[in-house]
């Protein structure tokens, strides 16, 4: 049979027209690779990416990141590539901390906020800080909120109220210490986001939330039925006791409820959409109306005190003694920033609408609640069960807190003020802090995207890229040139940045020559291990003749301008350096976490007088797992403590 033309050109149609389409599927259906960074190759060939694998981790991990940041040492690469997204680009995962850091500290005009990031918390905080990009009108905002933060504030208002928090903290665990007949595990957890949020609470709010008095009340109720129980069912002191729980306000379980719909909204694929369905049920309506109705009450109850005390100074023209004693009449981060709002307004001569419809300083004063009580809650259930797990770092940090605190009792504890000092210098306590920071690990991923074409780690990384940076340090890469699955990675120091290698030499040269090697060998060592020793360096120190003479961490030697008196005798000290490692567990640079002072000051209080009140024991197996939980936040998947007072 004789083909027409037009018949051979059906038959070319319809041979050609099958492989295009297979063609034009392939580049529009499965996930496009950027060119050079290593990726799973068996995902580049599924519809859904990497996902299937990530699934499966999760349900048996109960972590995200632990997964992709496997990958990075399945691929050995620190920079990977991930298809974690039908029809969209792929992710790029840095599993290198410094470079963590150059990239958050140092080339914030390459990068920036994810626009992903601030689309979950926009369905919940429309006008905070945390969901602008860093524009004029972020800085603005973070402009008027600056001094909430400052040493001042945090020292004469918000840590005599976290301390008073702490101290029911102690008196709550003191309680449950002797519930079926002492010596019982309990869940800590619970008691410390309690406190936490009671702490931030009055820190952000001025009002008293009561939430560990409760749990105390409660407690001391249920004593007399624990001690009525028989022996036998106390014989076992490896089972957890039995703690009665107070019932929560609704205040509480409505920031709770809300805290937790980011959570929500964050896993799903369509964040909008899903928090447009979560706003239409009864639950959110509630919950939403009863935190709307708290916030904008209080705020109205600060503006009237504040108009009746016509505080009109300006704050920038102020004295020091006159900042004071404005202070005075600030009780909490809304007094102040209410207040600079207030005399702005009178020294423009423009009148300042009801508080109760500035909805951006509620957004604001929510953002400080959800973000604040929950990181701090999760880092202290971490950091008792280092101490559970690691009796001599405990008892090492005790003794090192006895002896700055000597006169410290059950019956007088360091004061906030003693704690907070900048006298009262302890090593020990900053590296423990930063080592359960650094373990810990509360915020595990740090997002950010592109904002030019740029290079990470010298791989080519196009401009509107999301970028996932760990926020942990990990043991360095293979730098072997002849290991040709190393993706021809070779020397990775000379593929850094110059930022990144000039920050290094710095802090290497202020370590000094003596403190250098020891500095590096003793923070890379065994980084899966708790091991507060790593942020500890010796410093030479000269005594005698007059004033004292020594060689600080910058190398430079200071000297008394006295005659030596008499021969001076050199000694070694430890001291805490604080750039051991990349510090990451507030992220860092202009995006860093704004409240990162007042955690830490909440943190140091809490561990000083927690330390100083409880010995805390080590539990039995099925109680102690180290395992952790990721939603937004990183946690343990259980936290038991089994304390012994001091």
């Amino acid at each position: 049979m004789t083909l027409t033309l037009f018949d051979s050109i059906l038959l070319s149609l319809a041979l050609i027209f099958p492989i295009c389409y297979y063609l034009l599927a392939y580049r529009i259906v499965y996930p496009q690779p950027l060119p050079g960074i290593p990726y799973n190759q068996n995902a580049s060939h599924r519809i859904l990416g990497d996902i299937p694998d990530l699934v499966t981790s999760v349900r048996r991990t109960k972590e995200t990141s632990t997964w992709c940041f496997s990958q990075c040492r399945r691929l050995k690469s620190p920079v990977i590539q991930l298809f974690l997204r039908p029809f969209s680009k792929p992710f790029v995962f840095v599993d290198d901390a410094r470079e963590t850091e150059d990239i958050l500290l140092r080339r914030t005009r390459e990068f920036d906020r994810a626009p992903s990031t601030a689309a979950f918390f926009r369905t919940v905080l429309p006008r905070a800080s945390i969901v602008k990009p860093t524009d004029l009108e972020f800085k603005t905002q973070r402009r008027l909120w600056v001094d909430v933060m400052s040493p001042v504030f945090l020292r004469s208002v918000v840590a005599p109220n976290i301390y008073r928090s702490t101290l029911e903290l102690v008196e709550l665990w003191r309680l449950k210490s002797r519930v079926g007949g002492g010596g019982r595990p309990f869940e800590a957890h619970h008691d410390l986001e309690t406190a936490a949020f009671d702490a931030i609470w009055v820190a952000v709010l001025g009002s008293e939330l009561g939430g560990i008095r409760s749990e105390i009340e409660a407690v001391a109720k249920g004593m007399e039925q624990q001690v009525l129980q028989t022996e036998e069912e106390h014989d076992d002191k490896d089972q957890p006791a039995n703690m009665p729980v107070a019932e929560r306000s609704d205040l509480y379980e409505a920031i709770q409820y809300l805290n937790k719909s980011v959570e929500r909204i964050m896993a799903s694929p369509m964040p909008v959409l899903h928090h447009w369905l979560i706003r239409q049920t009864p639950t959110y309506r509630r919950y939403e109306s009863i935190k709307s109705r708290e916030i904008r009450r209080i705020l109205k109850s600060a503006y009237a005190r504040f108009q009746a005390l016509k505080l009109s100074s300006n704050t920038d023209s102020q004295s020091q003694e006159e900042t004071n004693e404005q202070h005075q009449h600030d009780t909490c981060a809304m007094d102040l920033v209410l207040r600079r709002e207030m005399i702005s307004a009178e020294r423009k001569g423009i009148t300042l609408p009801p508080p109760e419809k500035n909805l951006e300083m509620q957004d604001e004063l929510l953002m400080l609640l959800v973000a604040g009580h929950e990181t701090t809650a999760n880092t202290l259930s971490w950091f008792v069960k280092f101490m559970a797990h690691h009796p001599s770092s405990q008892a090492r940090l005790w003794e090192h807190l006895r002896a700055a605190f000597p006169s410290s009792s059950a019956a007088n504890p360091p004061s906030a003020a003693e704690i907070l000092s900048s006298t009262t210098q302890i090593p020990y306590l900053d590296a423990t802090i930063a080592e359960t920071n650094r373990l810990a690990a509360t915020v595990p991923l740090i997002v950010r995207v592109t904002t030019v074409d740029s290079h990470i780690l010298g791989y080519k990384v196009p401009k509107g890229t999301h970028v996932m940076c760990i926020s942990r340090v990990t043991e360095p890469y293979d730098d072997d040139d002849d290991d040709d699955d190393n993706h021809g990675m070779g020397d990775l120091e000379s593929r850094r940045s110059e930022s990144s290698r000039v920050a290094m030499v710095k802090h290497l040269n202020g370590l000094g020559e003596e403190g250098k090697e020891e500095g590096v060998r003793r923070a890379m060592w065994e980084l899966d291990r708790f091991e507060p020793e790593r942020w500890l360096v010796r410093k030479k120190v000269k005594r005698g003749g007059g004033q004292d003479t020594y060689r600080d961490l910058k190398g430079k030697e200071k000297q008394g301008e006295e005659e030596e008196e008499e021969e001076e005798k050199e000694e070694e000290e430890e001291v805490f350096d604080p750039g051991a490692l990349p510090v990451l567990a507030f992220s860092a640079g202009p995006r860093g976490c704004f409240g990162r002072r007042l955690a830490m000051q909440e943190l140091r209080m809490m561990i000083v007088l927690l330390i100083l009140s409880f010995k805390f024991l080590p539990l039995p197996e099925s109680l102690s797992g180290m395992e952790g939980r990721q939603r937004v936040l990183r946690s343990p998947q259980q936290c038991y403590v089994k304390v012994e007072v001091i």
